[in-house]
């Protein structure tokens, strides 16, 4: 949240402390008898203590509490010896609380607070007996009451509780600005998000078969709704291996994956979870989309992910062959790094090694070469059946310079499709496989032959 703070430093908050200490000095020589006498006391306090503590040891060697007793008893000796006995006769001393919560009393209910600070700085100043104490203890706390206020912006000071009277107490900042929204409702889609997957055995993942809600109402202000990338429900899979349920919690998220503060109905949902054991690696096919800019051509690209761990059940994934992504290439007019491609799977998976890969291209002068004398093959015939097609075929290749003027006839597949086809002379299409997505192939002779099917 943003902080709309009085500029109030805690530099300026310890001159007060140096101030203190010089009128401390101006009051004469009866302030500092009073104080010599307070240090005699509790030297002698600490010599009582310490001839206490020599008459009793004898008693502890032999005592079967000896060791914890005579450990209690040592630590106070340090105490005493470390703090010279300060701790109980310096008059004042200064002490700053670091990122101490701020909290919010008396806000109704129907409305969302925003611009508040999380956290303040608060400096103490008193005896040093006081403000150890306070450290101690943590008992404090720093809040702001806005108990009765309605919508709008109002400025508002930061209190706080639990400290000693003794202790002088400043809060930086002191006061702030802060805006109070009412809340409205709005329905979000549930997702889920799993924790703990590091935890799994080799080849494990879960996958949700039932989830009892698949929508929820959040509650919060227009502006928070806003906010709202995704609602997810959090399945906890810490070493789980077999089929589980649990009541998953549920929580919203920005765009950056960070928790928001708002009112879910319902908070948690139940889930039924399937936990399969299988895994499969396949190659990552990348598909381009348009062409670089004018008189160049991709030579060549490296992705950084070449394979993917495919997660799920066997059943699914045993005829998976690869996964892919789709990159747009319009306009490209340089070498360039293309990062963040979401693979797709065109099956059924629980998860996935890595979600996204980057491309990078290289690109080069673009060329075209025409090659004669493709053998056209026959696909898809039906068994028993034989296809002859006596033409060839002429293809032209377009792509980087180096690699089309390498291409050779054997290079190039092409073919008809004779699916359904049964005995007799057909004329067909003749189609040109892709083999490398960074060429273009275009057919050149005529787009139909002669087909004739015997058997």
């Amino acid at each position: 949240m943003s902080n709309k703070r009085k500029e109030t430093s805690t530099t300026d908050f310890f001159l007060s402390v140096v101030e203190k200490n010089e009128d401390q000095k101006k009051k004469g020589t009866s302030k500092k008898t009073t104080i010599d006498e307070t240090k005699s006391k509790a030297s002698g306090a600490a010599s009582w203590i310490l001839g206490g503590i020599n008459n009793a040891l004898d008693f502890l060697f032999t005592s079967k509490y000896s060791t914890g007793v005579l450990s209690f008893v040592i630590t106070i000796v340090l105490f005493f010896m470390i703090s010279g006995g300060s701790i109980l006769t310096s008059p004042s001393s200064g002490a700053t609380l670091k990122d101490v919560p701020l909290e919010i009393e008396g806000l109704d209910d129907k409305y969302e607070l925003s611009d508040a600070p999380s956290t303040v700085e608060i400096g103490l100043i008193g005896p040093s007996i006081d403000i150890y104490s306070s450290k101690l203890s943590k008992n404090y706390k720093a809040y702001i009451d806005v108990t009765g206020l309605d919508e709008g912006e109002h400025t508002v000071q930061i209190q706080t509780k639990n400290f000693p009277d003794t202790l002088e107490v400043m809060v930086v900042p002191q006061q702030v600005t802060v805006t109070i929204s009412p809340k409205i409702s709005q329905k979000f889609s549930l997702s889920t998000r799993f924790e703990n997957e590091d935890t799994l055995k080799t080849n494990y993942s879960v996958a949700v078969s039932d989830m009892a809600v698949k929508s929820v109402t959040v509650r919060a202000s227009e502006d928070t709704l806003q906010k709202i990338s995704k609602v997810v429900a959090v399945i906890d899979c810490k070493d789980v291996e077999d089929d589980f349920e649990q009541d998953a919690s549920i929580i919203a998220l920005d765009a950056k994956g960070n928790e928001l503060s708002v009112d879910i109905a319902p908070s948690t949902v139940h889930v039924n979870c399937k936990v399969s054991k299988y895994a499969k690696t396949v190659p990552v096919d990348v598909n381009i989309i348009g062409s670089p800019a004018d008189g160049l051509a991709i030579s060549s690209y490296k992705l950084s992910s070449s394979k993917v761990t495919v997660y799920g059940d066997e059943e699914n994934l045993k005829d998976l062959e690869s996964v892919s992504v789709d990159v747009d290439v319009t306009g490209l007019a340089d070498n360039k790094e293309i990062k963040g491609l979401k693979i797709k799977c065109n099956k059924s998976y629980n998860k996935l090694s890595v979600k996204t890969v980057n491309i990078t291209f290289d690109l080069s002068g673009l060329a075209s070469v025409t090659i004669d004398n493709v053998a056209i093959n026959v696909n898809n015939l039906k068994t028993g059946l034989t296809g002859t097609v006596e033409q060839t075929a002429s293809v032209t290749v377009s792509g980087s310079k180096e690699t089309v003027e390498s291409l050779k006839a054997s290079d190039i597949v092409a073919y008809v499709d004779a699916k359904d086809l049964k005995k007799g002379t057909y004329s067909i299409d003749v189609q040109i496989e892709q083999t490398n997505p960074n060429l273009t192939y275009t057919l050149s002779s005529n787009s139909k032959v002669s087909l004739v099917i015997g058997g």
